[in-house]
């Protein structure tokens, strides 16, 4: 298999690092709250905090993935992977780092994905859709905290 693409986006978000955090990461399940690629989400398991934690997420239209924490740097960063979707992917995996500024908070998020086969060569033709819809998920937690 090939190796996944990779992108990266950030945000500086008006808002302090605990409430970012608390939002993002504490509030793993609730990621429909902000992001508009999302219809509906919620936690799946009995972890409510750090590496465990699995959500359910459902689109817009209609399918959806179910995504892991697999690591938890309280404050700081976490990384999650797709373990199960409607969508064909052969693998998808997100990091979001935290880091506070002067009352707000930047918030980097790497991103790696790959199709399945036999769509997987046109993973690197989606890189364009798949940053738009990361920058749109920053751009509505931005809105989302300053509610």
């Amino acid at each position: 298999m090939s190796n996944p693409v990779h992108l990266q986006v950030s945000k500086t978000i008006s808002a302090p690092l605990n409430k970012v955090w608390h939002t993002v990461a504490l509030g793993f399940g609730n990621v429909a709250d902000y992001n508009p690629a999302i219809a509906s989400s919620h936690l799946e398991s009995d972890t409510t905090s750090g590496v465990g934690m699995i959500r359910h997420c459902n689109f817009p239209k209609s399918g959806y993935i179910k995504e892991e924490i697999i690591d938890w740097q309280e404050l700081k960063a976490f990384k999650l992977r797709f373990i199960e979707s409607s969508v064909p992917m052969a693998t998808l995996e997100s990091k979001f780092t935290f880091e506070e500024e002067e009352g707000a908070t930047r918030v980097v998020q790497d991103f790696w994905f790959r199709m399945k086969a036999p769509i997987g060569w046109l993973s690197p033709l989606m890189k364009g859709k798949m940053k738009q819809t990361l920058i749109t998920g920053l751009e509505g937690l931005q809105k989302h905290l300053s509610n």
